[in-house]
Formats: structure tokens, sequence, C-alpha cells
């Protein structure tokens, strides 16, 4: 469900309140990996036995509301072969494998009680409600339509073969998205703002945190690119020397770059490249950049010709940030989304355990 349809879902409900794999090839020469060539096992529900279980077994309840192995696959299957793939890629085992799937189960039966939970409590009229709260059919429908779109290209046909294949029937598909909506409007409720973060928190997580804001060496540049073009390297090298005298002796940079230089794909915007860090650039750029003074050049400052087979390059610096820890100041919205999430997690994972207590679940 997309940001937009959360936001719509919580309008409607304000309304309503006051209303009412791919497999891996294996060479000749190279043994079978197990993984890859034994059929994917009907998964095992572990639980803390470690039984496997017939397809239509209940593997757990929430209050009156039963849990299937079969509604465990629906969530699992393609997630399950994405692992298979992931496995066999690294060499794992078969043991790996299954061990690797239990969690898998083991998580998505978890996630599909607590989703109950919250539909549960959604679904729980409050005081002064008498009818159980609902979510308008019209928007649940206009939700399908878009998934329809944008999942299925607006084809129908599409659309009811994934239903087939899934073994949902258009109806069990509508109380799906409705259920996705209410979990995912009920979650919504619980995510804290950045607002409510403490400066003085914020500063702690900072000074425990500051080798995580480190920043390498960066530099924005714009770049000037002569062809050899049957030239020798003295003759490169003195093309781009003038262009050089010319910078220094008050002409733009830019304005020669969109005049004569020959990288036509930035030649319209003045050569002008995005922000770039010391590691990430070849050592022909960097080390005229970076190391040919102390400290390395600053805004305004240029390269000396550099060559290469083809062409000669000169580099204009327009940004520059050195290596170093980042002001507080700078990463400030960073730490306050970082400390709001976690406070979220604690909040969410409490409302969760309250509403364990409150209901009645059993694992088979």
């Amino acid at each position: 469900m997309t940001p937009r349809s959360i936001a719509s879902f919580c309008a409607v409900i304000a309304i309503a309140a006051t209303a009412q794999a791919q497999p891996l090839r294996n060479p000749a020469p190279q043994p079978v990996n197990p993984v890859l060539s034994a059929p994917p096992p009907t998964p095992a529900v572990a639980l803390e036995t470690g039984r496997e279980r017939p397809q239509n077994s209940i593997v757990a309840q929430v209050d009156a509301y039963i849990i299937t192995l079969d509604d465990v696959l629906r969530e699992t299957n393609e997630v399950a072969e994405s692992i298979r793939a992931q496995v066999a890629l690294n060499g794992g085992s078969r043991a790996e494998y299954e061990k690797a799937i239990d969690k898998l189960m083991n998580d998505t039966i978890q996630e599909l009680i607590d989703n109950r939970l919250l539909i549960n409590e959604f679904r729980t009229p409050k005081e002064g409600q008498k009818d159980i709260p609902r979510i308008p059919e019209s928007f649940v429908k206009s939700v399908i339509n878009s998934q329809i779109t944008e999942r299925f290209d607006d084809d129908r046909l599409k659309f009811h073969a994934w239903l087939q294949k899934r073994g949902q029937t258009q109806a069990d598909f509508a109380r799906e998205v409705e259920e996705s909506i209410i979990i995912d409007y009920m979650k919504s409720q619980r995510s804290k703002s950045r607002s409510i973060v403490s400066p003085v928190k914020i500063e702690q997580y900072y000074k425990d945190n500051k080798e995580a804001f480190f920043e390498p060496d960066k530099v924005k540049f714009r770049l000037l690119q002569l062809n050899r073009n049957g030239r020798t390297d003295a003759e490169l090298t003195a093309a781009a020397q003038e262009m050089i005298n010319r910078v220094k002796a008050g002409e733009k940079f830019e304005d020669l770059v969109k005049q004569y230089s020959d990288d036509t794909a930035k030649r319209a915007v003045g050569g002008e490249y995005p922000e770039n860090a010391k590691n990430d650039m070849v050592p022909a750029f960097r080390d005229p950049v970076f190391d040919s003074k102390p400290g390395g050049l600053e805004v305004g400052e240029m390269t000396t010709p550099i060559i290469f087979q083809d062409a000669v390059f000169v580099l204009y610096v327009t940004g520059r940030e050195h290596a170093g820890i980042q002001p507080i100041e700078k990463v400030r919205p960073d730490i306050e989304n970082i400390l709001a999430r976690q406070m979220t997690m604690v909040d969410a994972e409490r409302y969760m355990e309250r509403l364990r207590k409150k209901a009645y679940i059993k694992y088979f």
C-alpha cells in the first residue's frame, strides 16, 4: 500500500469515525549442488517441534481465527525460492537451506498472528460505537483497481490468472486488501514524529556514534576535454594551458567548456559533474585534485593539463568538502529520523505485547 493510500485511508477513517529465484546453472565438471538438484521440500513449520505438517494443517489460532499452513505458504513461496537460489549461489548445504526456510516460516507465522491481532483490535467497537468498524467498500475497490493498473498493466486477465495461481477468489483478495489497509493504518498510528525526539538524546547519540558520521574528502568540479585529433602531447598540453590562462585572465571556465570541450555529454552544462568522493575517482583525476598540494585544490582552482591517450583534461573545482566528522547541525535531521524509528519500534513492540496478552493465542 502506498503512502498516498495510507494518507487517503486515514482521512476515510476520520470520516467513518464521526459517522460510525532463478535456479543456478551447474557446469558439467562441477558436482551437483544438492540445494538445486533436489526439489524444494514442503517447508516444515518448526514451532519448537520441527515436525512437518500436512498442507492444510492448522499452525496457529488467534481467538476464533485459524491460521493454516496454506496461509503461510501463500506468503512465503516467492521468498522461499529466492532463499533457495541465494543459498545455492553461496555454495550452502541443503541443511542450511532448510534452516533458513524454517526461520522464514516461523517469522511469517508470528507476523500473521500479529497482523490478526491488529485487525481484531481495529474491529473491536470502541466506547460509544455500536457497530463493528469497517473499511468503506468503495475505498477497497479503488485500491484493488490501482493494484491491477500498477501490477498487471491494467490487464484483468493477468490479474485473474494470478489469483488462480494463488488459489484465491476475487472475494478472498478483496478481503486481503481490506485487511492490509487495516494493518497499515494500525501500524501508522504507532509512528513517532521527529518533533518529539529530545535534543538531549540527539546530542548523546551524536557523541556515542561520531564515527558513523565520518565523511571522506569530496569534490565537485567542471571538466574540459580536448580530443587529440592527431596532436602531439606537447600540442595538447599547450591547447589546454591556453584555456587555463584564459580562465586566470578572467574568463569563465564553464563558458570555455561550452565553446571548446569535446565532452558532448556535459558540454551543454558547462562540464559540470556531481560530487565525487576521493576514493571513487580514477587516480589520474584524483591525484591532481587532492594531492597536488597540501590539502588539495580548493574552490576556484584548476588542475594542470592531464594527458590521456586520446585527449587532455582540465578539472576546475566548484565545491570541496574535507574529510572529517560532520558537525551535528548537518546530521541532526538524520539522527532525529534514526531515533524516531527506534522509538516507533519500541512502542510498536510494547503495543503488540499488550495485544498478545489479552488475546487467546495457540500454536499447533
